[in-house]
């Protein structure tokens, strides 16, 4: 994840048509809407080399939606407004998080008045939120949520959600709709060794060997598919310690197809 230190002391409000209309039924075509917020320690100062030696907090949002103009009746917009901004429409949410975030930082200003020489890197802070698309088809939509935070410390966090959604019935698909319930131990044991040869470690070795955290992993819910086959994500912390930053494997269609619900192999034919 990119750091992001723009000197923008103002709001930027971007809509902008980025990904097509899809084919299908009430598809509708996507916008994405972005916010960007440098907002200093001190309310009303002026802009200025005072203001540089102060802390300040910098937010980025790159928020994802319908198109207004092109809103399909079923119920795609609610399930996006649902599952990414508590049912706000994205500048809703932008508004609130960015005034919610505002009103936390500030309230650092008297620790920072009695300890100014711990550094302004300390009392500094950054977050950023950003949805890409990877699918945007008639029968899927894969959509990714990255988000970054820095609160002070040695260095700061991120992480990544995947989103496979069913856009002709509006909803987010579980794992369960893609993979056979009784096929999840065959599942785990393709995905433990899919890890093991990221490490370059022999079939049925520890994983600890290869700086695992156990022996033995559960199946995130963090899954995606692609054209390459069905993914599963892992941010810092979860599996592997910081340093091996996120962790991402794939299993090919091609070693899984017999695993597949009827609906998983339907979108595995529409992506590959």
């Amino acid at each position: 994840m990119k750091k992001y230190l723009l000197p923008i002391c103002l709001i930027l409000i971007i809509a902008c048509k980025t990904t097509p209309e899809p084919a299908g039924k009430n598809a509708g075509s996507l916008q994405f809407y972005t916010r960007d917020r440098l907002i200093p320690l001190y309310e009303g100062k002026a802009d200025g080399p005072a203001e540089r030696d102060l802390p300040n907090m910098h937010i980025r949002l790159k928020l994802i939606d319908l198109n207004p103009g092109d809103v399909p009746t079923n119920g795609l917009q609610r399930l996006f407004r649902e599952l990414f901004y508590d049912g706000m429409s994205p500048q809703d949410y932008a508004d609130k998080f960015i005034t919610d975030m505002e009103k936390e930082f500030r309230q650092g200003k008297e620790e920072f008045e009695r300890n100014p020489d711990w550094g302004i890197s300390v009392f500094s802070r950054e977050y950023e939120e950003v949805f890409e698309t990877d699918i945007y088809q008639p029968g899927l939509a894969v959509i990714h949520r990255n988000w970054y935070e820095y609160t002070g410390g040695a260095h700061g966090n991120h992480g990544t959600t995947y989103f496979v959604i069913d856009p002709a019935a509006a909803k987010r698909l579980t794992l369960d709709d893609i993979v056979k319930t009784t096929a999840r131990p065959l599942i785990l044991e393709q995905t433990e060794e899919a890890l093991r040869s990221l490490r370059g470690l022999k079939a049925g070795a520890p994983l600890t060997e290869g700086g695992f955290f156990e022996n033995s992993i559960s199946i995130p819910d963090n899954f995606f598919l692609s054209s390459e086959g069905l993914g599963f994500h892992w941010d810092p912390y979860e599996i592997a310690p910081y340093s091996d930053d996120s962790i991402e494997v794939i299993l090919p269609y091609e070693s899984i197809g017999d695993f597949l619900t009827e609906k998983g192999r339907s979108l595995a034919r529409e992506v590959q």
